[in-house]
């Protein structure tokens, strides 16, 4: 009779009434983005001679899509097309930089005077971005070049130097881009 009792007082009580009432006034707010786009180069590019200029633009939070074109020479082989089109996964708690995970399709078409060669690639990889300035991104990542296409060389003889540039196959591949981010 008393267990019955205790149970039926419990179920008539209000819960404010058993509960502890806290008030805790600690307010957890979600990371927040300090930009939702990004226009970029790639310096690394610049050097060999071929512009590569990129947009990305945030998804949600930790997701984002991004495209790349490419134009100019690399070394003495003329570029005709060169595009990436791709995403990226944000790691860490800070979203405004730190480590991600990226992906895209690559596709580039090289020629030169005697030769020219169409590859497609997929490319897997991780990188890192910092922050300079509250606009300003510097990212440096690396990954693997996957390609269905058979690696095509090309290659330069000037005197006794050669100069030679692959593309296609399976390769490892890095570099760095520096992006305005608004």
């Amino acid at each position: 009779m008393k267990t019955a009792f205790l149970a039926l007082f419990l179920l008539a009580t209000p819960s404010v009434v058993l509960s502890n009432n806290i008030n805790d006034s600690t307010i957890v707010s979600p990371p927040s983005l300090e930009y939702q786009s990004e226009i970029s180069i790639d310096p690394l590019f610049m050097i060999l001679g071929c512009t590569i200029l990129g947009y990305e633009r945030r998804i949600s939070e930790r997701v984002s899509l991004e495209g790349h074109l490419g134009f100019g020479s690399m070394l003495f082989v003329d570029v005709k097309t060169y595009y990436e089109i791709g995403g990226r996964y944000y790691l860490g708690k800070d979203l405004n930089k730190g480590m991600f995970l990226l992906g895209f399709l690559n596709g580039i078409t090289l020629q030169t005077t005697n030769q020219s060669a169409n590859v497609s690639n997929v490319f897997f990889g991780i990188g890192n971005r910092w922050r300079a300035a509250s606009w300003l991104a510097i990212e440096l990542f690396g990954g693997v070049y996957l390609s269905g296409n058979n690696k095509a060389t090309f290659t330069k003889v000037d005197g006794n130097s050669t100069t030679s540039l692959d593309v296609g196959g399976t390769r490892l591949s890095g570099t760095a881009r520096i992006g305005v981010t608004f």
